[in-house]
């Protein structure tokens, strides 16, 4: 997981919520922190919606990455830095599933920000990405950059989960995405492209 991600201009582009709650902050979704890399469901095991918001009795249904060796190695220089980590994900018995290797590289200048990850996933044992909505590469941007809403969505799990976001009464969200194949606004929603571009405006400047 990175957070934050601040832009060039000092900008923080990822939402605060929930360790560093903002006035106003949506505070749906608790597993949506900063950028993150995991999936829901991995031989019947959800890694993509495992928080503190999941009840005791249910916790059986989901998977853990745990962390077992940060900044194995870090650099900086010529306007980059670099930083790997070790990770295991594992089951509720802390059997390891997969073996995740993963190494950042940042760089930018006056006027932009990189973040390059590369994850290598080893299997320890017979494992099944089986298809699902979430996965693998998520960022839960800043409440600005959000789609206006004026109806209340309902998200589903792979559990069966409901979540419900209000809609109507948020003023703050301006925020547009425009993907490589034409897609524009809720339609680029779970479609594939090249790329995604977001655009919001907060008063004076479009990003």
């Amino acid at each position: 997981m990175l957070y934050p991600v601040i832009a060039a201009d000092g900008a923080v582009v990822t939402r605060g919520y929930p360790l560093k709650p903002l006035a106003g902050d949506p505070t749906d979704h608790p597993h949506h922190i900063g950028i993150w890399f995991n999936f829901e469901n991995v031989n019947g095991l959800d890694f993509w919606n495992n928080s503190f918001a999941i009840p005791a009795a249910k916790k059986n249904m989901y998977g853990w990455i745990k962390t077992n060796a940060a900044g194995i190695k870090t650099g900086s220089g010529h306007g980059r830095g670099s930083l790997s980590y070790h990770a295991n994900w594992t089951n509720q018995q802390n059997e390891v599933l997969l073996v995740e290797s993963t190494a950042f590289e940042f760089s930018g200048d006056a006027h932009l920000r990189i973040i390059d990850r590369t994850t290598t996933l080893a299997a320890n044992t017979e494992v099944l990405f089986k298809d699902a909505k979430d996965g693998l590469l998520g960022m839960r941007i800043a409440h600005a950059l959000q789609l206006p809403s004026k109806q209340d969505q309902t998200f589903k799990d792979d559990k069966g989960n409901v979540t419900i976001v209000k809609g109507g009464t948020d003023a703050v969200p301006t925020g547009n995405y425009m993907t490589s194949e034409g897609k524009e606004g809720d339609s680029a929603w779970s479609t594939r492209g090249s790329w995604c571009k977001a655009i919001w405006e907060d008063g004076e400047r479009f990003y």
